[in-house]
């Protein structure tokens, strides 16, 4: 039986006046941009599944075209859509967490449309548990000796520029995010008492960072080579190796000095993994799980906990103690 659209008397707004671009301001409004970017993959793939079943005539495979065909649909058709979906994931062995994350971007976006009143239902998906539990730990101390290192001995502008990325990312836990967002004069001190100032991950307003003294000279050493025009902190170069001014670094170029430069030492990492990198040792260090979560400025404690969750050392204590014949003072 051939899918139905819902007739356009019945539909909650003027949907093709609005336009699909307007639908997708409308149901991304707040939302990080991480997120944002994430949730259009997951609605081009799955638009991408289901214009060639015949079942939405779009004329592009656009996220945005996918989603306006999609909540034209009554509940029951769009319900059936997605089930078949899943079952299409799961049936290519798709890793669970993968099916959770298609399913969740169906659901968000659905959700937030009827929010706005312009869907008339929920999709409310059932999405499959994901395992928790992910590897935290980062590169190890040597690898992250050997990185810095190696970026140190680059005197050229690029490393300059890269060893003061990298010690962000690494000294002060920053995300890539955070990194792309800093601009100069406002978001830098490198007085007696050195800060960043940070918009982080779901916050509402920046806040000052303090950093330590090699994080402050390598940024130093940076703005000498930058120069000191108001602007992004950190520029793109020209393949020719000419600095760009006013041409702020994005999460790909982060990305790629990461990896490049990880690549070159024998390390395999990514930006996000020299932030565990960070916590990581610090955790090895005994530091409390209140000041680890303050200094990472995890939302939740239970992020945290999971650093030192996976390193094993408290499993390993507790059964010492307990097989340990001495009675305990």
């Amino acid at each position: 039986m051939p899918i139905q659209r819902r007739p356009a008397d019945t539909a909650p707004v003027e949907i093709e006046a609005l336009g699909a671009a307007a639908l997708l301001d409308a149901a991304f409004h707040g939302m990080a941009e991480t997120t944002r970017t994430a949730y259009l993959g997951e609605w081009a793939r799955f638009g991408r599944w289901w214009k060639p079943l015949g079942l939405h005539d779009a004329a592009e495979q656009e996220p945005e075209a996918t989603v306006q065909a999609f909540i034209r649909l009554d509940v029951a058709q769009a319900r059936v859509i997605a089930v078949t979906y899943r079952k299409w994931m799961e049936g290519q062995g798709l890793q669970t967490a993968t099916v959770a994350r298609a399913l969740g971007a169906l659901n968000s976006i659905t959700s937030r449309l009827a929010w706005a009143g312009q869907c008339a239902w929920t999709l409310s998906m059932k999405v499959p548990r994901v395992q928790p539990y992910r590897d935290t730990r980062g590169p190890t101390q040597e690898e992250m000796h050997a990185l810095l290192d190696a970026c140190a001995a680059d005197t050229r502008p690029q490393g300059v520029r890269d060893l003061a990325i990298l010690l962000c990312l690494f000294g002060r836990g920053l995300r890539r995010a955070e990194v792309c967002a800093l601009l100069y004069p406002g978001d830098v001190r490198l007085g007696a008492e050195p800060q960043l100032c940070v918009l982080g991950k779901g916050r509402g307003q920046k806040e000052w960072l303090e950093i330590s003294l090699p994080i402050a000279e390598a940024l130093a050493a940076w703005l000498d080579v930058r120069g000191l025009e108001d602007g992004p902190l950190f520029l793109r170069f020209t393949r020719g190796g000419k600095l760009e001014q006013g041409r702020a670094m994005d999460g790909d170029g982060i990305y790629y000095v990461v990896t490049s430069r990880a690549e070159a030492v024998d390390v395999e990492t990514r930006p996000h993994g020299l932030r565990h990198a960070a916590i990581t040792k610090l955790a090895k260090a005994g530091v409390g799980v209140w000041d680890l979560s303050s200094w990472s400025r995890h939302s939740k404690t239970d992020t945290t906990r999971g650093y030192i969750d996976n390193l094993g050392e408290s499993d390993r204590k507790l059964t010492a103690l307990v097989t340990d014949r001495e009675e305990p003072e």
